[in-house]
């Protein structure tokens, strides 16, 4: 009898595996970035169009101009390039999916009551969460895994050269993938086992925040050190020793078999770190979940806090200080909008620093020249981060949170659309337009005489009025009351707002600078961002009187609800009045 029970426990937990592998793949993405109703496909969709996207665009010189045999210097600079690009897309989709592998408190309490035993939990997650991260990598090098390997591959190894260089790059992006995605799972899952639950909760967000910014930062502010010169210099050897990126360079060299000397011993760091950082995940997910469940259930999420006194800064009348205040806490406690205020931020910071990159060399504050080879860039990094700001305050106003307790904000709604929308201006005013104006004020009166500082800080002041009044217009809603409808989030249309903000900024930083020049520019200037701002302020107050009332629910367009039948030919069955 053991015999026979035996295929068919196999059995029964083949279809275990199964079930949770489809579940647990719609979940990668950490739900917690989305909205609750959120569609997890749709945004995975985007991420991997947008991937596309790139791969084409970098493979287009080779598709419209043909290939040719690169100098050493330049193949080098591309490969690195190649490598760098997948392992920040990678080490951004790890941030995406922070908690996918681990188990939850949900998984605890649904799961191990049932027959499911928790190597099928693992097992499970762990395939969802390898056929997702293959999705990104393949993505990204759809084109430029087929077509710039054939330029890679040694001059006379002919064909066999060319199998050699794709498969090469692959091994080589996946081993470079693996690094980081594992390298992220060992930061989560030390954090998880050394640190109670209640403060691992409030850290974690940080983390991820922190981590998502370092994958951009060393991205963008990286050393390009691919040429001779660069890597025989004593001074670059310890540099060179702490990027991943060359080490995996130095690793497809050398299973490309066109080998620098001077890239031996990076290929052997990658092997290295490629080892230890399997081993190590390894243990953290091990950990994670033989060690640490009976912790999700037991020990609790959050404790009472103390019965100290409580005090709110009464910067207005009552109904001010309770949106103010419900937006500055609900940002604090809700994980959900820390993340993706985080996220925002983290992306501004990091092109705030490319801009400041050649005058943050010295790692010191100094007072600057004021001309406009030096200047032009911390006016656009200023400017940049001042819409990213906002923009994000404002996106995180939209996600809801806990929508259940919505009827206490509806039966207490006594006050005109106008006075609520007055109230949410301050808020976005306090909680992040005036931290960043005055962080960039301290800046420009270090590295400048105040009559050069005043003029742009007077600009940046109205600019950001304007930003605050375009994000309210048409918004008549409580921050974080109205519901949201599945797939708002478009990954896609971020990313190019994002791009035309790093276009354009240092675009109008220049015309800036050039208008301070002159009284007359400095006239002209002023009175076209005061113009803008006041007409914004005009806009947005003539909306909210025209609203009939404050909105708290998201919904589709009611033709499409009601299939427009009370339009159609009134003696058919169907045409209901």
């Amino acid at each position: 009898m053991l015999d026979a029970k035996q295929p068919e426990t196999k059995s029964f937990e083949a279809i275990q595996f199964r079930v949770l592998y489809r579940q647990f793949r719609l979940s990668v993405i950490d739900i917690e970035l989305l909205s609750p109703e959120g569609d997890p496909t749709k945004l995975f969709g985007q991420f991997a169009a947008l991937l596309l996207g790139f791969s084409f665009l970098v493979s287009l010189p080779i598709l419209l101009l043909g290939g040719g045999r690169m100098p050493p210097e330049p193949t080098w600079t591309t490969e690195h390039f190649l490598i760098a690009t997948t392992m920040v897309a990678i080490g951004v989709f790890s941030v995406l999916s922070w908690d996918s592998v681990f188990p939850d408190r949900r998984d605890v309490l649904v799961l191990r009551p049932l027959p499911v035993r928790i190597r099928t939990i693992f097992l499970s997650k762990l395939a969802a969460l390898t056929t997702s991260l293959a999705v990104p990598i393949v993505a990204l090098n759809a084109f430029t895994g087929l077509l710039w390997p054939l330029l890679f591959s040694s001059p006379a190894s002919g064909i066999l050269g060319a199998i050699r260089a794709i498969a090469a790059y692959w091994f080589t992006v996946t081993a470079a993938a693996v690094f980081v995605f594992g390298c992220t799972l060992v930061i989560r899952g030390a954090a998880a086992q050394l640190l109670p639950r209640q403060i691992f909760l409030h850290v974690s967000a940080l983390l991820q925040g922190l981590c998502f910014c370092l994958f951009l930062t060393m991205y963008f502010l990286e050393p390009s050190l691919e040429s001779y010169a660069d890597r025989s210099a004593a001074a670059n050897q310890h540099v060179l020793a702490c990027l991943p990126t060359y080490w995996f360079l130095g690793l497809f060299q050398q299973l490309n078999g066109t080998m620098d000397p001077a890239f031996q011993p990076f290929a052997k760091r990658a092997w290295i770190g490629l080892v230890v950082t399997i081993i190590a995940a390894g243990a953290a997910i091990f950990l994670a979940y033989f060690r640490s469940l009976r912790k999700l259930v037991e020990e609790p999420e959050m404790l009472p806090r103390s019965h100290r006194p409580g005090w709110s800064p009464r910067l207005g009348n009552n109904l001010d200080n309770a949106i103010l205040g419900f937006t500055a806490r609900t940002l604090l406690r809700s994980r959900q909008h820390r993340i993706v205020f985080s996220f925002y931020l983290a992306v501004g910071f990091t092109i705030m620093l490319v801009f400041l990159n050649p005058s943050l060399a010295s790692l010191r504050i100094t007072r600057i020249s004021a001309d406009e080879q030096t200047s032009v860039p911390y006016l656009a990094a200023s400017i940049l981060m001042m819409c990213v700001v906002v923009i994000a305050l404002r996106v995180v106003f939209s996600l809801p949170t806990t929508l259940r307790a919505n009827w206490i904000f509806r039966i207490t709604e006594i006050r005109s659309v106008t006075s609520y929308t007055n109230a949410l201006r301050r808020s976005l005013l306090i909680l992040v337009v005036c931290p960043i104006w005055a962080a960039f004020a301290v800046l420009f009166l270090t590295i400048w005489p105040w009559r050069t500082a005043a003029p742009h800080l007077l600009v940046l002041a109205l600019l950001a009025v304007v930003l605050c009044e375009m994000s309210l217009y048409r918004f008549h809603k409580l921050p974080f009351t109205c519901s949201y409808l599945p797939g708002k989030a478009n990954m896609q249309f971020g990313f190019w707002i994002f791009l035309a903000l790093l276009l354009l900024s240092p675009i109008v930083a220049g015309t800036e600078w050039k208008l301070l020049q002159t009284p007359t520019g400095y006239a002209t200037l002023f009175a076209s961002v005061a113009g803008l701002a006041a007409w914004a302020r005009l806009r947005t107050a003539k909306s909210a009187k025209q609203a009939g009332g404050m909105k708290f629910d998201e919904s589709d367009n009611e033709g499409i609800l009601t299939l427009n039948l009370s339009s159609a030919d009134p003696s058919h069955p169907l045409a209901w009045e």
